[in-house]
């Protein structure tokens, strides 16, 4: 159920979902200059001495938009990170400081926010905007696709 939503959400927003393995790749231990991170689980920010510093999900994701054939492209990752730090930091930020409008608390393990960005840039220069999805419609849409599935 959880791929097929993530499926159709990447579809309906004009996109696709990629499966490669997460062992291989080890997305949430690797940095962009190359270097080797282990990390445990409770670590929740990727810091490594290239200056790169980026809550350590919004990074791994950023690095899986650069796998192709279960290889991170890491030349290809690195080319695009100056486009991309800014809007992971805004994201983070937004995690970290608003308050959702679920009325939930903010989540706790999400590590920090509020250092300086490796390429100095401000948090909110340059931001998009963003139109909230369908949520409930597009559930409902993986239910019944599962139901499909297993008559």
């Amino acid at each position: 159920m959880r791929f097929c939503f993530a499926k159709l959400r990447a579809e309906s927003a004009g996109g696709s979902v990629d499966e490669f393995s997460t062992r291989t790749t080890a997305l949430s231990q690797v940095c962009l200059c190359g270097q080797k991170h282990k990390k445990r689980l409770s670590e929740r920010v990727h810091s490594c001495d290239c200056g790169v510093r980026m809550q350590r999900d919004l990074f791994s994701a950023y690095l899986a938009r650069h796998v192709k054939d279960n290889l991170l492209q890491v030349t290809e990752a690195n080319e695009s990170w100056s486009g991309a730090e800014p809007l992971l930091r805004a994201a983070w930020e937004q995690a970290t400081t608003t308050q959702p409008a679920s009325g939930r608390r903010k989540p706790t393990s999400f590590g920090v926010f509020g250092r300086p960005s490796q390429s100095g840039s401000s948090e909110q220069e340059g931001l998009p905007t963003h139109e909230a999805s369908d949520v409930v419609a597009m559930a409902k849409a993986c239910a019944r696709a599962d139901e499909s599935a297993e008559v």
